[in-house]
């Protein structure tokens, strides 16, 4: 399973074929919440929407509806790793084997901006903050200034985000290996916790 998230008294993932799924807090009663394939970055918002990168439609961004069972498409390019932020939804577009490009669309107007000197192909975002997937390190930079952040001078990941609940921060190495910390500007207080897959 990929993507886990806590939603109420459920765990929420992507099963071995990535479809979104749920299963209760004891390991009990699982139960596949979207009937398709292929979905990745899935993450369920307070108002019980899914958002998700749809693998077999270009690989862009949709939106479901759990509660109707609606899926709204927002954009229609090569979309990686969605996340909401307030008006908007920002993810990255890969544009060369060496560099990526940090977007954003209005979920209201449909505008679409971008970061055109972005270098990293992982980002999370938790405290008003953008923390950019590094070498060696997790550089961070205020939302206000989400347009500005190539100028860290991040290179190809060694390190990324993978969650934060304002609290505690996960992040993981490029080997899989997995780290706990309270925040990703602080990796010398880090621990290692585990892995989630081992490089061959």
């Amino acid at each position: 399973c990929d993507y886990l998230q806590v939603v109420g008294d459920e765990i929420r993932f992507t099963d071995e074929n990535y479809k979104y799924c749920s299963i209760g807090l004891d390991g009990g009663d699982k139960t596949i919440l979207i009937d398709q394939e292929q979905m990745y970055y899935p993450h369920t918002l307070s108002n019980n929407m899914v958002i998700y990168q749809n693998d077999p439609d270009n690989e862009s961004i949709h939106i479901y509806d759990l509660n109707t069972g609606t899926d709204y498409k927002v954009n229609d390019e090569v979309s990686y790793q969605p996340m909401l932020y307030g008006d908007y939804i920002y993810y990255y577009v890969v544009v060369d084997d060496e560099r990526s490009m940090l977007k954003r669309v209005n979920m209201y107007s449909g505008a679409v901006e971008e970061a055109p000197d972005s270098l990293s192909f992982s980002y999370y975002i938790m405290n008003d903050q953008l923390v950019i997937g590094g070498l060696g390190g997790l550089p961070v930079v205020s939302m206000e200034e989400w347009t500005t952040y190539g100028e860290a001078g991040n290179d190809i990941y060694t390190m990324y985000p993978q969650y934060s609940n304002g609290d505690i921060c996960v992040g993981k190495y490029s080997d899989g290996e997995i780290f706990i910390l309270n925040d990703f500007a602080d990796l010398e207080n880090k621990v290692k916790i585990g892995y989630n897959y081992v490089a061959k």
